[in-house]
């Protein structure tokens, strides 16, 4: 069964590089996929969509990462970087979450320098992530 309908992806030619370990990287989109999938269960398959693009700037690697899911809870979008906050509940509403998927992924862009932030709704309509990576300093 097909869990969305598009893994899109909008990335320049090239990128600079990040200087890091793989596995890091694996576990902040293993996460981010983990619950884009989730919040968009209840969305009809023909409009599940997850979005990532990349750009840089002056000073940073930027990373949007987006999706047609549910969003997040108003108010929360700080929040749900802290461990064991989760907004994940089930049919009976009990949490349903550890809430340590984005306080892992928060744990990782700090470890580069970087910052992660959370909106909703995006364009999708779902919620999304700008992941923010300093430029390799030239030497």
């Amino acid at each position: 069964t097909t869990l969305f309908r598009s893994l899109q992806k909008q990335l320049p030619e090239s990128l600079p590089l990040i200087i890091g370990f793989p596995i890091d990287w694996e576990s902040i989109f293993v996460n981010l996929i983990t619950n884009s999938i989730w919040a968009m269960q209840n969305t009809a398959k023909e409009n599940r969509v997850i979005l990532v693009t990349t750009e840089t700037d002056t000073e940073s690697i930027v990373i949007h990462f987006s999706d047609s899911g549910i969003g997040l809870e108003k108010g929360t979008e700080d929040k749900i970087f802290l461990p064991t906050f989760s907004t994940k509940r089930n049919s009976e509403g009990d949490v349903i979450g550890t809430g340590m998927g984005l306080a892992i992924v928060k744990n990782f862009i700090d470890s580069y320098d970087g910052s992660i932030s959370a909106f909703s709704p995006s364009n999708l309509g779902g919620a999304e992530f700008i992941i923010r990576i300093p430029l390799p300093k030239q030497e």
